[in-house]
């Protein structure tokens, strides 16, 4: 798709210029893992110039010339690099102390390790992926942020034979990332949503199933195309009469979710770059009722 086609597409969900302009730049941002250190003792150790978020003051921006990877905060453990938006999704799941939670496609491990921070590093995570040199990364982010809760999975998402046993499950599907980079619009056409839906409605259902009743699943992409995100969640719904869209209770600027599939797909939310100048996300809670 040529640049002139895809700013059109991209103008049909949100304001166009912000999104090339935020996704242009190195967006450089943080949170604390206060497994290793808690946020007080962060504040008088670090010399970083960032700037401390006012929703989340565990998370913090820093300018496009910061290397975070290069810091000693880094290395010890301290930080972790991940997008603003890429954050929210184990917020709005919000796994408790000793729970057992699913997280599905989750290497390479910002999602898993923040929920392991979440939960005080207590409980149980099962990190599944069944790209192999991706999880090496997981392991590796793992071992760094000093994550004991978690055991690692190399197996297909779609196929778990866990039924009933998660209070929490996370599924950050594998999609087309037109939100996150200006690369995929290279190469995307409406057939390549069409083949990650396929693949994304098998690894939602999977992920509910393994779900305890009165359990709670959040599912994201960062993609805007709908065929991937309320058609997915959509599906789950016609699929399984136990699924609850739930409210998402966040200070986060946001769109509500399209409603061509369904009035309750509003109370799932689009995130754009406009709203938190960070990537476009999509994000639907749902519980097992």
């Amino acid at each position: 798709m040529d640049e002139k086609a895809f700013r059109e597409l991209v103008s049909n969900y949100m304001d166009a210029d912000a999104y090339f302009n935020v996704l242009s730049k190195k967006e450089r941002t943080f949170r604390v893992n206060q497994i290793k250190i808690s946020l007080d003792e962060f504040l008088k150790f670090s010399e970083l110039s960032c700037n401390q978020d006012k929703a989340f003051n565990f998370i913090f921006r820093c300018d496009e010339d910061v290397k975070l990877g290069r810091t000693l905060e880094y290395f010890l453990g301290y930080i972790h690099t991940q997008s603003y938006s890429s954050i929210l999704p184990p917020l709005v799941l919000n796994p408790k102390p000793h729970s057992n939670v699913l997280d599905i496609a989750a290497a390479p491990g910002g999602k898993t390790t923040e929920m392991a921070d979440l939960m005080g590093n207590t409980g149980f995570i099962l990190a599944v992926d069944n790209k192999y040199d991706r999880i090496k990364m997981l392991v590796a982010n793992l071992r760094r942020l000093g994550v004991l809760n978690t055991a690692v999975l190399n197996a297909d998402g779609r196929k778990l034979s866990v039924k009933n046993f998660f209070d929490f499950a996370l599924v950050d599907a594998p999609c087309s990332s037109l939100g996150s980079s200006l690369t995929p619009s290279k190469w995307w056409k409406p057939a390549k949503s069409r083949d990650f839906a396929r693949i994304q409605r098998k690894l939602l259902l999977s992920a509910f199933d393994t779900l305890k009743e009165g359990g709670t699943l959040v599912y994201s992409t960062c993609t805007f195309i709908e065929k991937e995100n309320e058609g997915v969640v959509a599906f789950l719904l016609s699929q399984r009469e136990n699924a609850k869209i739930l409210n998402i209770d966040l200070p986060v600027k946001h769109s509500p979710g399209f409603s061509d599939f369904g009035k309750e797909l509003r109370k799932t939310w689009r995130i754009y770059p406009e709203h938190v100048e960070s990537e476009a996300f999509y994000i639907a809670k749902i519980k097992k009722v």
